[in-house]
């Protein structure tokens, strides 16, 4: 599964997160932050890769928000029609009767979303922050869906988690991250680890033993993570291509 970087200029633009296909699920999210300051909602992430000249009314483009234990709420139905000169276009119910474009998703906030095909992907647009972008977890080692919101591809020592005494450092090993297979199946755990031993500094993701280095590991423009966190104390950071 591939994700695009940005494509156009450095400030404005816009870039798209591929989907997997097959109905199975990805976790993504938005790229930028609206120009104007307002809101991101979910009616600024848009399904492209169909043929906008038929529409898309198959119901099969779904987005759901996952509790911290992986469970979807509502699900989002991506159409594009026009019945009786009535026009939808974006996120409704299965009926097309409930409006869902308006709802508010923080930046860095990630979606598990459904495709039946890798020809479909997520694209947003606007303005790429100037700063880094902070998102809370919820604790009680709960996980929660997050995503690059930053149009460009960072890797796991680019990402960091907040909220420690940094004169103390973290070596709990309960700070979590994992990339969820189309099925919500996890791979490869990363654990974040901000500790000196015998004169050998760890920081950033490391397997449960630091003898595997993961800070090398991409994270795609949009691409999600599953972050478990012992504490709403903590936050992860994506730092802004921007930032001097």
């Amino acid at each position: 599964m591939a994700f695009g970087d940005v494509v156009s200029s450095d400030v404005v633009g816009y870039a798209g997160a591929a989907l997997r296909g097959g109905n199975q699920a990805a976790g993504v999210g938005g790229c930028f932050i609206n120009v104007d300051g307002s809101e991101l909602t979910l009616g600024d992430l848009t399904a492209v890769g169909y043929d906008t000249t038929e529409g898309y009314a198959d119901f099969e483009i779904q987005a759901k928000q996952l509790n911290g234990f992986g469970v979807g709420g509502t699900t989002y139905y991506w159409i594009d029609i026009t019945v009786d000169e009535e026009t939808y276009k974006g996120w409704y119910n299965d009926e097309a009767s409930v409006d869902y474009n308006d709802l508010e998703l923080l930046p860095g906030e990630g979606l598990w979303v459904y495709s039946p095909s890798t020809a479909i992907s997520i694209q947003s647009a606007g303005a790429v922050p100037k700063t880094s972008i902070a998102v809370a977890l919820r604790g009680g080692n709960q996980a929660k869906m997050v995503s690059n919101p930053m149009p460009s591809t960072l890797t796991l020592g680019d990402i960091a988690i907040s909220g420690y005494n940094k004169e103390d450092g973290y070596a709990d090993f309960e700070i979590q991250a994992k990339k969820l297979n189309g099925f919500g199946v996890g791979g490869t755990t990363y654990y974040w680890l901000d500790v000196t031993v015998d004169e050998e500094t760890y920081y950033g993701w490391y397997n449960d033993e630091a003898s595997e280095d993961y800070n090398d590991v991409e994270v795609a423009a949009g691409e999600g993570l599953w972050i478990y966190s012992p504490s709403t104390a903590y936050s992860v950071v994506f730092p802004s291509p921007l930032a001097e």
